[in-house]
């Protein structure tokens, strides 16, 4: 049986997708490799630590500003799909073994199409007809999930929670 493709052994990592130009990618792909050091994009301004999460409990899970991290993404590419994602994200990048980067606490980047219909509907009373995408069902999901976590800080304090 022939192995998947949509699966590799490496994790990759591309580097400089902002930068205007290969030399440019090259130079900081060099500075990283001398460095060491994988860094995160830029934290939001006024944050000094190390490893930032803000959470915007305004914004849908869907659109991408709900949650904001310093993270490094990793993308789980077979090699022989490189070139596709070259395209989108430049050149250069690393590559680590996967079971490497598993024992270090990295996962892989997870896509999800937004316009495709969920497999399992997480809510009770949520049939084919209520929710379309998984857009729906994360930004419910959200909600729900915002709503329990202010349930429980109110709760933390003494208070009675409505839900």
């Amino acid at each position: 049986m022939g192995s998947q493709r949509y699966v590799s052994p490496d994790l990759t990592h591309f580097v400089g997708r902002s930068l205007r130009t290969d030399e440019c990618r090259y130079r900081l792909l060099g500075k990283i490799l001398r460095g060491g050091v994988l860094k995160a994009r830029p934290k939001p301004r006024g944050l000094r630590a190390a490893y930032v999460l803000v959470t915007n409990t305004n914004e849908e899970l869907s659109s991408n500003k709900a949650y904001r991290g310093s993270v490094v993404c990793f993308c789980d590419i077979p090699l022989s799909d490189l070139p596709l994602h070259m395209r989108k994200y430049r050149r250069f990048g690393l590559a680590f073994r996967k079971d490497f980067l598993l024992e270090q606490g990295a996962l892989p980047v997870l896509y999800i199409p937004l316009s495709g219909r969920p497999a399992l509907l997480p809510f009770k009373g949520y049939g084919p007809g209520r929710v379309s995408s998984q857009k729906v069902s994360f930004d419910q999901f959200w909600r729900h999930f915002n709503r329990l976590r202010e349930a429980v800080k109110v709760l933390s304090v003494g208070g009675s929670p409505t839900i």
